[in-house]
């Protein structure tokens, strides 16, 4: 049997700390045509920050028996997960292809007088829906819950089997999905072509709500173009698409904070797209704005510190960041104060760095941690520039008690002969059986040597083997194949104070 991978929170990459925004104002048709699963069932259990809870019944995007839902940020829709409690929950999935609670939305516990309400109206809705025998929601009800397991090869397989039926009902999530999961398939082309025939379609008519429905996949499917218009190297399209995402389709949200995280998203590709064109002026005033916005995000201050780093004027960038009006420099003033303690060899407070947790929980092969503790994963890749010297102090620090996952994680980056070969140690260390997906992550990140020893170790044990093969996530804000370009030589770049 398998279980459905769920994440609730508002967002999976916002690290801020913000008020429950409660219950959506929007009526139960709007949120429904926004969301990829609605379903009843009861949390069997709490491990961690999992909840598994057994399903009774679906409407919508799941039809898996268990589904493993994640607790993180669930206070945003103000609820909490307990064991033997049973709730309706509403979800979607993120850029990930992850189900997530709604942001601000529906979900509710059992009994309840929304709970009620919502119960009657999925239950005598006129969406012009296919009935749950339908052989072809079946086959898209299997397609989701591929798709949530990152099963993305029977995933698109199945998309594609409902989608020779032209009038199938869930046609627009079946090829949003089937976008989905081409990109994760490296198959951009052909994902261009999927959201483009979604853009392209008509409005629908069955129900009131239809166009709503179609007006959220079509956000959904613009989003997804300028992705894989991105990644197929196509950049005079992609950063059209991006302004029409931005202008045109833009994404339905009722929550600021799903709002601020849209506006960051789309400077930051727009700003990444005019880099990759040669435009470097324009792409820095797109990093400015999304690294001056409301939404918690490094990416685009740490990109902004490379290219100015790269001429010498990381001054330029500090200066700037000081003079921010409401203190919205404080992070781009924090990168420029770390990329300063390299640049004077404070090596052992970088080392401090790496312990020091802003957040419980979560090892550094999630892309979601090193997001969050974002200035540990910082200072493990500024450590890792000078390996010689850095090696031994990371060595040291293994010694001293506490969390040593970041420690880890720098020695990976580091990838010295050394270092592999204290990860290998570490790594067969009944001590250290806790630690042994985030040192198989390590390994991997340390290039050929880390490789080879990974390989080794995997024909004595077979954990070694199993977590050697997974698919660990690499960057925790740029979507799968979109990456900076190269920055150039003699790069001639603005005063940031001319675009403040």
């Amino acid at each position: 049997m398998r279980i459905v991978g769920l994440v609730i929170a508002a967002s999976l990459l916002s690290g801020n700390t913000h008020a429950v925004c409660g219950h959506d104002s929007r009526d139960a048709s709007e949120v429904y045509a926004a969301t990829d699963a609605v379903f009843y069932g009861q949390v069997t259990r709490l491990q961690r920050s999992d909840a598994e809870i057994r399903v009774v019944r679906s409407w919508k995007g799941v039809a898996d028996q268990l589904v493993a839902v994640g607790t993180a940020d669930a206070f945003d829709s103000g609820i909490s997960l307990d064991p033997g409690r049973s709730y309706l929950i509403w979800a979607a999935r993120d850029r990930r292809g992850h189900l997530r609670v709604v942001p601000c939305g529906r979900t509710a516990v059992v009994d309840t007088a929304r709970f009620q309400a919502d119960l009657k109206w999925l239950d005598n809705r006129g969406d012009g829906a296919p009935s749950q025998n339908d052989e072809r929601l079946k086959a898209y009800q299997q397609a989701d819950s591929a798709l949530a397991n990152r099963q993305f090869d029977e995933a698109a397989r199945l998309f594609e089997t409902v989608l020779q039926a032209p009038d199938f009902a869930y046609r627009r999530e079946a090829r949003v999905g089937l976008g989905l999961a081409y990109r994760n398939l490296g198959r951009f082309r052909a994902a261009v072509g999927i959201y483009t025939k979604e853009l392209n379609d008509s409005f629908g008519t069955m129900a009131s709500w239809d166009e709503m429905r179609s007006r959220s996949r079509r956000a959904e499917a613009q989003w997804g173009l300028a992705v894989s218009l991105l990644a197929s190297g196509e950049y005079p399209r992609a950063l059209q698409a991006i302004d029409d995402a931005t202008n045109k389709f833009p994404a339905w949200v009722t929550c600021g904070n799903a709002g601020w995280e849209n506006d960051y998203r789309n400077a930051l590709y727009r700003g990444l797209a005019l880099e990759r064109l040669g435009r470097y002026s324009e792409a820095v005033g797109s990093y400015l704005a999304a690294a001056l916005g409301e939404f918690d995000d490094p990416t685009a201050a740490l990109r902004l510190a490379d290219l100015y780093e790269s001429l010498g004027r990381l001054g330029d960038l500090a200066q700037f960041a000081a003079r921010a009006p409401d203190d919205r420099g404080r992070q781009l003033l924090r990168v420029v104060e770390l990329r300063g303690m390299e640049h004077r060899r404070e090596y052992p407070a970088l080392v401090a760095l790496l312990s020091q947790r802003k957040h419980t929980g979560g090892m550094p092969w999630e892309s979601h941690v090193r997001h969050f503790e974002w200035e540990a994963a910082e200072a493990a890749a500024l450590l890792s520039r000078h390996p010689d010297e850095t090696t031994p102090l990371l060595v040291e620090e293994l010694g001293n008690l506490g969390d040593q996952g970041f420690t880890y994680y720098a020695l990976g980056l580091c990838g010295t002969p050394e270092a592999t070969r204290i990860l290998s140690a570490e790594l067969i260390n009944p001590e250290r059986a806790g630690y042994q997906m985030t040192l198989v992550h390590a390994l991997t990140l340390a290039g050929a040597p880390g490789r080879e020893a990974l390989d080794r170790l995997a024909r004595e044990n077979t954990a070694v083997a199993r977590y050697r093969d997974y698919r660990f996530p690499s960057l925790w804000y740029l979507e799968n194949g979109v990456e900076f370009p190269a920055i150039p030589r003699n790069l001639g770049l603005p005063q940031p104070e001319a675009l403040d």
